[in-house]
């Protein structure tokens, strides 16, 4: 109906799904005893989960690129 001729990647997620997203979302955000989460997706929130852009993978991403020393990279890659 609105992207006709789109493949979709995520498969199943229509408008009722949509609508249940955005009301969950609502009834979180009205919530006064509820605190409303930073989120960290897209950057860094301390205390958040745990991303491939926190401070210590960044770091030994840093120390493998600067050395080039392979155990370097093979700690950021356990990271």
């Amino acid at each position: 109906m609105c992207f006709t001729g789109t493949e979709s990647r995520v498969q199943g997620a229509d408008f009722d799904d949509l609508a249940a997203d955005q009301e969950e979302l609502a009834a979180r955000a009205w919530n006064p005893r509820e605190a409303i989460t930073q989120g960290g997706l897209l950057k860094y929130m301390h205390g958040g989960e745990y991303h491939m852009y926190n401070p210590d993978v960044i770091a030994a991403l840093q120390a493998a690129v600067l050395s080039g020393d392979y155990a370097h990279y093979k700690e950021f890659a356990r990271l």
